[in-house]
């Protein structure tokens, strides 16, 4: 009988410690719908997702072998994490695609446009079997704008590119909402 109240305890404990940090946590996570009328830049042969994660911010780091990587941590900037995955056929193999945008904004700077108005992080990610074309990379080049529509309602404009590397996404416009 004891034995079993002892396991009641540790499952109410996990509970409350689970409900806990859901309570903590301050981050909000918004995502696009995915519709090709709300995301036209979102090539026809898969799918995309849109996030925005406020109160994050990116960490660039190196691995031992120079590899790029990114974390996100808790901070008080707004972190857009754009996804594209590839549809393939289920017989096919090797032929995944996946790639990744880490944009990372101060949402104080509204309403700027280019990249000497703002200030921000950009990491493009491509995941796929082949070989020199796959992790993380900086873009050399970029231009973002990011636009205050209304008053809850904001504009994201993004172009980039990266050197050598096969891109495909690398023009964005994402109209979202913040509540």
């Amino acid at each position: 009988m004891a034995e079993n109240s002892m396991v009641l305890n540790v499952k109410n404990l996990n509970i409350l410690v689970m409900m806990l940090c859901l309570c903590c946590c301050k981050t909000k996570d918004l995502v696009v719908n995915n519709s090709a009328d709300i995301r036209p830049w979102c090539p026809e042969n898969g799918t995309c997702t849109f996030k925005i994660l406020t109160d994050k911010r990116m960490e660039r780091h190196y691995d031992e072998h120079n590899a790029l990587y990114v974390s996100l941590v808790d901070g008080d900037q707004w972190v857009f994490e754009i996804e594209y995955k590839k549809e393939v056929p289920p017989n096919a193999l090797d032929a995944e695609l996946r790639e990744q945008i880490f944009l990372e904004i101060n949402p104080r700077q509204l309403n700027t446009r280019g990249d000497q108005g703002i200030k921000a992080k950009l990491v493009f990610a491509r995941w796929c079997y082949c070989k020199g074309e796959a992790g993380y990379f900086m873009p050399n080049q970029k231009d973002i704008d990011l636009i205050k529509v209304n008053d809850t309602v904001y504009e994201l404009r993004l172009d980039f590119s990266v050197l050598n590397i096969p891109q495909a996404i690398s023009k964005i416009v994402q109209r979202f909402e913040i509540p």
